[in-house]
């Protein structure tokens, strides 16, 4: 983590460092709701999924935000059990801080998983209802000018599902490096257990508390996981639906 934490400590002296949250992975990432990023995602002309656009980093940075968050954690933590902090109030201060950011970017990416799972179920339940009755919606595709229209509405659909995915890979992506780097925290927190000092309540408290921080990220970051996979598993509904329908519309075409 010495690179990491390295390359953080430069930005933090640079002014030409954007910060990456709301305190670190900037909530202004896209907007400050998750219904605001789900339309600026379907609706912007262009869309860049790697994390050095979407975290607000230098064109030069070499390691994920999360990595140099759980950098600095793990160097604050170091200061408090060496006992070499000029203040421990203000390293706690600062852990805090840190703390904040990661709750920050689980949170958001729990609620960006939330409203497209919501957005791409409801698509389906709609596009269900005609191939529910496909007596009737085969009559209706005999029409030129329906089928134009549905196939108008399959693009657009395909394009919102090709955001998602690019989206949803970019999050499961972060989601991994948040599970490497929160494994990294459990090992030095694992290292320095024995050594840790108890004269002072106060900084056994932070050890607790980072340990329960700790644990609590990694389940949340499974979580997580599983509901991205979720996401993933709705928009290939999504797309066979669709797939479907184009089908149906190219026969009926050929018969017209």
């Amino acid at each position: 983590m010495q690179a990491a934490f390295e390359e953080s400590i430069l930005e933090a002296t640079t002014t030409t460092t954007a910060t990456a949250t709301e305190g670190g992975a900037d909530d202004g990432w896209t907007s400050p709701s998750a219904e605001s990023r789900r339309r600026q995602l379907l609706e912007s002309h262009r869309y860049d999924d790697s994390w050095k656009t979407r975290w607000k980093q230098r064109p030069g940075a070499q390691y994920h935000p999360l990595l140099k968050l759980i950098a600095q954690i793990v160097f604050g933590l170091h200061l408090l059990q060496q006992e070499q902090a000029k203040s421990n109030e203000e390293v706690v201060r600062i852990l805090q801080t840190h703390v904040n950011e990661v709750d920050s970017f689980l949170e958001r990416t729990s609620d960006d998983f939330d409203m497209a799972i919501t957005d791409i179920e409801e698509r389906i339940r709609h596009l269900k209802l005609p191939m529910q009755h496909l007596e009737v919606f085969d009559n209706m595709l005999d029409d030129k000018g329906f089928r134009t229209q549905l196939l108008d509405g399959n693009e657009k659909i395909e394009r919102i599902i090709d955001r998602t995915a690019k989206a949803m890979n970019a999050a499961l992506m972060d989601i991994q490096r948040g599970l490497h780097t929160t494994q990294e925290l459990g090992k030095y927190l694992d290292s320095v257990k024995d050594q840790w000092p108890t004269h002072d309540k106060a900084i056994i408290n932070v050890y607790v508390a980072m340990r329960g921080n700790e644990q609590g990220w990694m389940q949340y970051l499974k979580a997580l996981q599983l509901k991205g996979n979720n996401l993933g598993h709705v928009l290939v509904q999504l797309g066979t639906l669709i797939g479907e329908m184009a089908k149906m519309a190219a026969v009926a075409s050929r018969r017209n």
